[in-house]
């Protein structure tokens, strides 16, 4: 019994920090101020389009509360390029699709399969090709004939090379700059829907007693 709860306690220790972030709350929580109706709207990431509707909901807030929702919400033009690009595997365009551009995403998404179904095609005309030229196998021909392989090798090499190349210039060049501009863009709408694009200033008032002098007064408070 003692040997089973020391593996269970160390399979506890391995896969807790795995998921401390959501078991500890570890990630930073949104504003009190944001309204589940506000959180759905600014989490779309389309500021711009629904700039009138953030104004309106955030009127009667307070220049911290204000700020505290842009540096809660502000988009992450960096994150986004990092998440679009991969040695290794085409990413389809997720880091674009998940600060809520959805015309950048889908030109990833797009160019991803294309290059993709290509490097994979020339993937296996090259395979056949090489099984060709040493004899293994007749699939292009119904005869062996090894400068007809070769050629069919070498095409297929070039066509999976072009695939490959240009599904990561794709992703490295368009899907590196388009989130940062888009991040750009998108949160000085937000900015401007907060009413924190020019200097303003918030002033607020609380009443001073003391009971003892029996005096009052009011204390005035005042941020820029």
């Amino acid at each position: 019994m003692k040997k089973h709860c020391i593996i269970i306690l160390c399979a506890l220790l391995c896969t807790m920090p795995l998921c401390a972030w959501s078991l500890f709350d570890w990630g930073p929580s949104r504003p009190e101020c944001v309204t589940d109706e506000l959180n759905e709207i600014l989490e779309s990431g389309k500021f711009e389009r629904d700039a009138a509707k953030i104004s309106n909901m955030t009127l009667g807030f307070s220049l911290d509360e204000r700020q505290s929702i842009y540096d809660f919400y502000e988009l992450d033009g960096s994150k986004a390029a990092d998440d679009n690009f991969c040695w290794y595997f085409p990413t389809f365009g997720w880091g674009s699709f998940s600060q809520g551009d959805t015309a950048g995403g889908t030109f990833l998404l797009v160019s991803d399969i294309l290059c993709y179904a290509t490097s994979i095609t020339g993937t296996v005309i090259m395979t056949i090709g090489f099984f060709d030229m040493f004899g293994i196998t007749t699939i292009f021909f119904d005869e062996y004939n090894i400068d007809r392989a070769k050629d069919f090798f070498l095409g297929g090499m070039v066509t999976a090379a072009v695939g490959v190349t240009l599904e990561l210039l794709a992703d490295l060049v368009y899907g590196g700059i388009r989130p940062r501009t888009y991040a750009k863009t998108q949160n000085a709408a937000l900015k401007d829907a907060l009413g924190l694009s020019s200097s303003q200033t918030s002033v607020s008032f609380m009443p001073v007693i003391n009971p003892v002098q029996q005096s009052f007064g009011l204390a005035l408070s005042m941020q820029w």
